[in-house]
């Protein structure tokens, strides 16, 4: 029989490899949807009327969706996908389409908020568009931090919310072996790890934007 300490150390475990696994995906696609949905605007780089309107529906969309609901109504597709609907694999899935519009808006208001006159100057100087792209993700580097720590908290939370369907994590564990089969000791240790890991997440993030802001 597992003891409390080694239920924690597992759980913990499976909460970081869900953190990585579904940020790598939102870092890679949630920054690139971002950066297509600011490129496309209305007097940005590269105005296209249709792509931006149909990048910002899907975006807006995706996120109106509760999680709880985005992992009900996404589980056909995570069988068809990772072969179950119930534990560790099957969340991820979910987790990935919950979080890659959710930081690209954030990577999209970030960039949005670079002073309109490193645009209009990046322009007057006849630089390409890619080339433009690229400055203004350096002028916005620690807003684009400050955006990917605010995502990797929140995905704390949609993890803890996969426990629904016994997706693995301290969440899950503070859910299905805590709180259900009254092992309140359990509950609250994963809580408050859950709590420790957001902190961390938070102070690694804050300490990363402000090295970039004393050196900008």
């Amino acid at each position: 029989m597992q003891t409390n300490v080694s239920i924690l150390t597992n759980s913990l475990i499976e909460t970081l490899l869900l953190i990585g696994i579904v940020s790598f995906f939102a870092l890679i696609f949630g920054t690139l949807l971002g950066v297509i949905l600011f490129a496309t605007q209305e007097r940005s780089i590269a105005y296209n009327r249709f792509i931006y309107s149909l990048l910002n529906f899907s975006i807006n969309t995706l996120r109106a969706i509760p999680f709880v609901i985005l992992l009900i109504i996404m589980l056909p597709v995570t069988a068809m996908i990772m072969g179950t609907i119930l534990g560790f694999k099957a969340a991820i899935p979910a987790l990935v389409v919950a979080v890659i519009p959710f930081f690209a808006r954030l990577v999209y208001v970030a960039l949005d908020e670079v002073p309109k006159g490193v645009l209009e100057a990046m322009q007057a100087m006849g630089l390409s568009k890619h080339h433009m792209l690229l400055l203004l993700i350096a002028e916005a580097r620690a807003t684009l931090v400050a955006s990917f720590t605010i995502t990797m908290v929140t995905l704390v939370g949609f993890i803890a919310a996969a426990a629904v369907i016994g997706s693995g994590g301290l969440g899950a564990t503070a859910y299905i072996r805590g709180f259900q089969r009254n092992n309140l000791v359990l509950m609250y240790l994963a809580t408050l790890l859950m709590i420790i890991l957001v902190f961390v997440i938070q102070w690694i993030g804050d300490s990363v934007v402000k090295r970039l802001k004393q050196h900008s």
